[in-house]
């Protein structure tokens, strides 16, 4: 995924209620078509924004994005 893209996962989680419900309870519905890297998935899973921030994503955003809530059941590869 690029960082555009994952930008805009971020906003979009940010801006749509049910999108962020989706990612949280059916996030494999949610992300499905969404190509993540290992990497993404994890710094999104983690909830942290310096994980985010390594990715190459800036402060706002990565504070943004840490907020994101991914079902903790969720493994990687998402299938």
């Amino acid at each position: 995924m690029s960082l555009e893209a994952l930008t805009a996962l971020i906003h979009r989680s940010n801006s749509d209620a049910e999108f962020r419900r989706q990612l949280q309870f059916d996030p494999r519905q949610a992300l499905s078509g969404v190509e993540l890297t290992a990497a993404e998935f994890n710094a999104l899973k983690s909830g942290k924004a310096e994980k985010l921030r390594e990715l190459g994503l800036d402060e706002e955003l990565s504070k943004q994005g840490a907020r994101v809530r991914l079902s903790p059941t969720l493994r990687w590869p998402i299938a």
